[in-house]
């Protein structure tokens, strides 16, 4: 026993909590039964001898020494054993001492109310802490059982109703009843009927379903003969008992027709609409390419092979993808061993002891979705950086995330659970008084965290991506740093933000939007415009930034009606040229940059009057525009105005 609690974490505090289960399982059926909590000396004899029997069984069963989180059935499987082994070694205590006089409903109750406990809440801990990736996920097989539970109880209840004709339980029935839900749950996990194997074979799906069924079948004939029950119990045991297996088989017909139909369609239409979410990873990657030749380090101190034999054959040993992705990007040569760094943390601390400007080469295997201050922990590593020095990371994109929650939950559910996710995740963080709330209950763990919006925080922290790359279950990126972080106290984040924008005068002023790109998008900026094309309205083509459901919000101009606050302001004209971003202004030519600044930008932009076809027909348009406004401020105001209201209605014109 002492080495069981030397190798077992709070194994002490474990069975402490077991053991309070126990008790509450016990007081509840005693009260169900008795309506008191007041136990007379047979109950109290019974409750010392349960006690003892439950501590041995725990210790021998070792069903708290290590908890395999990995695979459902593997961890709750000595925890249901351990109950089995406590019902036959009290039955048979209980016989010897002539203990059978107690009340069977609450012997077996208390154990079957027990076990089920234990698994609902070990069901909720595999749920709630998912540590071990790549674990198997029998969800499905989850929802089957509870189903079959269900099912189970209906039709007992109701050929009961049916040939007695009230819904008023003896102690005899509810005893057959609890005898055949004891049963049918220990044959289903002793043949593993919950592990679902592929409706497209219906012999494997089949085999151990029959196997409990005979099992289940056996073990409730097998009473009934030995406790001579009589001709009405007997018909609601075995009736109820028929129809439960001639419902479940004909269930799993239908299972098997329309899954096979599905699979000979398209494979499998989980996996089809897991590989479409997988190419928005991927072409993301390809988005970033790969630089011409390796990144070589030129600001260390010394230069040598020692740190990339060291990653091959010690820190990245297991990882050989990884090393090959960083192999393939950088010079791991010209990075001094001595100014690297390899954390497994999300703690900003681990951090924090490091020296400013000291290092070449930074590696956290911890994934960026688990630190709850992401744009501290990047501040940090650039200021313990050398300016060109590298940092390395990983993280789960949403796609990802929506392809674990498709793969883990069966087809009607996934998409539910998705909404919800969306709500929680992605919803919640963005609205002030939420944000508490959602942080107070996640603790910062399993963010959800977009591929742009993971660029876009590195960038605003001062780094640039030199590649990106999916390995398995993350996506892999590649940093340098180039500069010191972003000093904008306004980043967008919320569902409603403030942008830096070029106003009269050259002033600088902020416009309010509403956020139909992901988060920190517009750090992106000056990258995007190096690697995509202008539409003809002057933004950006094929723009990763902007969110799928984005572009719709965008069609219906929400993003820019909190522009009219600037309006109401006079920071902004009703109709004027389109506020720009100063890295956006930086590209216009020099004469319309001067006519730009001498009027107020707008609301309501030129280009819906004009609908230009290129960038240098934005050109023309604003340049017309101003001149005219500058003649008669009025007048094209108000032809502009109607000029483009009639573009929209009739001519559908979008901005985006």
């Amino acid at each position: 026993m002492a080495n069981y609690l030397n190798r077992s974490r709070h194994y002490g505090l474990k069975v402490l909590l077991d053991g309070l289960l126990l008790a509450a399982s016990f007081f509840l059926a005693y009260g169900l039964k008795r309506q008191t909590l007041v136990l007379d000396n047979a109950f109290l004899r019974f409750l010392s001898i349960l006690f003892v029997s439950w501590l041995l069984i725990t210790v021998l069963s070792k069903k708290f020494y290590l908890i395999d989180t990995r695979d459902y059935f593997r961890m709750i499987r000595p925890f249901w054993q351990s109950a089995v082994v406590l019902m036959v070694a009290l039955t048979m205590i209980l016989y010897m001492i002539e203990g059978v006089i107690l009340s069977r409903l609450i012997v077996y109750g208390t154990l079957t109310m027990f076990c089920f406990s234990e698994i609902v809440i070990l069901t909720v801990y595999w749920f709630l802490f998912p540590k071990n990736v790549g674990r198997m996920k029998p969800t499905r097989s989850i929802l089957i059982f509870l189903l079959e539970l269900v099912f189970i109880n209906i039709t007992f209840f109701g050929l009961y109703f049916l040939i007695k004709n009230t819904n008023r339980f003896s102690e005899h029935y509810q005893l057959a009843l609890l005898g055949i839900c004891v049963t049918w749950l220990i044959a289903s996990l002793m043949f593993h009927r919950f592990r679902v194997s592929s409706p497209a074979v219906l012999l494997s799906m089949i085999n151990p379903i029959w196997k409990s069924e005979v099992l289940i079948a056996l073990v409730v004939c097998l009473a009934v003969l030995v406790f001579k029950i009589k001709k009405t119990p007997r018909t609601i045991i075995l009736g109820s008992l028929f129809a439960f297996i001639v419902f479940e088989n004909l269930i799993l017909l239908v299972i098997h027709l329309f899954g096979k139909k599905r699979l000979l369609k398209n494979d499998d239409a989980g996996g089809i609409e897991n590989s479409r979410i997988a190419e928005r990873d991927i072409g993301f990657e390809k988005w970033w390419g790969k630089p011409a030749e390796k990144y070589h380090y030129n600001n260390g101190l010394f230069h040598s092979d020692l740190l990339k034999r060291k990653l091959q054959t010690t820190y990245l040993s297991k990882f050989p993808d990884l090393y090959h992705f960083l192999d393939e990007i950088l010079d791991l040569s010209s990075f001094p061993l001595l100014e690297s760094v390899f954390l497994y943390s999300p703690h900003l601390y681990n951090i924090d002891v490091l020296d400013n400007n000291s290092l070449g080469f930074f590696l956290n295997f911890e994934q960026v979705n688990n630190i709850r201050r992401i744009n501290q922990a990047f501040i940090a590593v650039n200021e313990r950086l050398k300016v060109g020095g590298i940092m390395v990371g990983c993280y789960q994109s949403l796609e990802q995330r929506k392809e674990l929650i498709y793969e883990r939950y069966p087809r009607f559910l996934n998409k539910a659970v998705n909404l919800i996710d969306f709500v929680f995740s992605r919803i919640m963080p963005k609205i002030p008084v939420a944000k508490k709330i959602y942080f107070a209950l996640s603790k910062g763990f399993d963010r959800a965290l977009s591929n742009t919006e993971l660029g876009g925080r590195l960038y605003y922290c001062g780094f640039e991506i030199l590649a990106l790359k999916r390995i398995k279950h993350h996506l892999y990126f590649i940093a340098r740093k180039v500069k010191n972080p972003s000093t904008d106290p306004h980043p967008s984040y919320g569902i409603f933000f403030k942008q830096r924008r070029v106003g009269l005068g050259g002033k600088i002023i902020h416009v309010y939007k509403a956020r139909t790109m992901h988060p920190f998008a517009e750090y992106l900026h000056t990258e995007i415009m190096k690697r995509n094309d202008l539409e003809s309205s002057g933004k950006v083509s094929n723009d990763i930034r902007i969110a799928s459901w984005g572009r719709k919000l965008r069609a219906v101009y929400f993003d820019e009606m909190p522009m009219l606050v600037n309006w109401l302001c006079m920071e902004l004209k009703f109709v004027g040229v389109r506020p720009l971003s100063e890295s956006f202004f930086s590209t216009y030519p020099e004469d319309l940059k001067k006519e730009r600044i001498k009027v107020k930008p707008g609301v309501f932009p030129p280009y819906y009057a004009d609908l230009p076809g290129s960038i240098e027909e934005v050109w023309e348009s604003e340049r017309k525009y101003i001149q005219r406004f500058l003649k008669h401020p009025l007048r094209t105001d108000i032809s502009y105005f109607f000029r483009g209201i009639y573009n929209i209605i009739f001519r559908h014109a979008r901005s985006a």
